[in-house]
């Protein structure tokens, strides 16, 4: 029962310490951790610290060590609508990509868990998407939310990888908006951004005939 309360407690406060407000595609490095411990055991819960919207928000997922080498992860945090999708190094991981790929668990229960293997000194890669939250009346870009993804949503990665300890998070980042770069700390620039670049490509281009 103590443990239950601990772990609720460590929930309450990364949902209120989120509320921090992030400018439209900041990268926040290193944004999933176990909480607790640092590496997992049966039990370990997987969350995200920063959060889009200013709402905070209860992006989690349990992850169970089923035998050696052997995980689970399973939706668990109900707060607002994420998936979990397949990556890998390069993938332009947007609102249109995850609305248009089967993810390989959500929230919504469909699926609800994901099992996977790992020898160690392996990783895995995931991206993921997590719909922003709003405060009632918020006048943030993006309120009072969408349940699509959209350009105010979270797009992070993580990889989780086997060492001789366990499981651990090797690295993460999470894009406020937009869309990441799986595998980088980089923003998928705004259509905007990527048409002005284009224009001065184009003038840069005829100045040069």
């Amino acid at each position: 029962m103590k443990a239950a309360k601990s772990c609720l407690l460590t929930f309450a406060v990364i949902l209120v310490s989120a509320s921090t407000t992030f400018a439209q595609g900041t990268v926040v490095p290193g944004n999933i951790i176990f909480s607790p411990p640092a590496a997992a055991p049966p039990g370990t819960y997987l969350t995200q610290v920063a959060y889009p919207g200013d709402a905070g928000g209860l992006f989690s997922l349990s992850v169970t060590t089923v035998a050696a080498g052997q995980y689970r992860l399973n939706y668990y945090g109900i707060a607002e609508l994420y998936s979990v999708h397949a990556a890998s190094a390069g993938l332009v991981f947007t609102p249109q990509y995850v609305s248009a790929d089967a993810p390989l668990l959500s929230n919504s229960g469909s699926p609800a868990e994901h099992q996977f293997s790992l020898t160690v000194g392996q990783s895995a890669l995931f991206a993921y998407w997590d719909n922003a939250l709003y405060q009632f009346g918020s006048a943030q870009p993006g309120a009072p939310g969408n349940p699509a993804p959209d350009l105010y949503d979270a797009y992070g990665w993580f990889r989780l990888q086997r060492t001789p300890t366990g499981l651990t998070i090797a690295d993460s980042a999470t894009a406020m908006g937009g869309g990441i770069i799986v595998g980088t700390y980089n923003a998928v620039p705004e259509p905007s951004v990527l048409s002005f670049g284009a224009l001065a490509l184009l003038v840069g281009w005829r100045r040069l005939r």
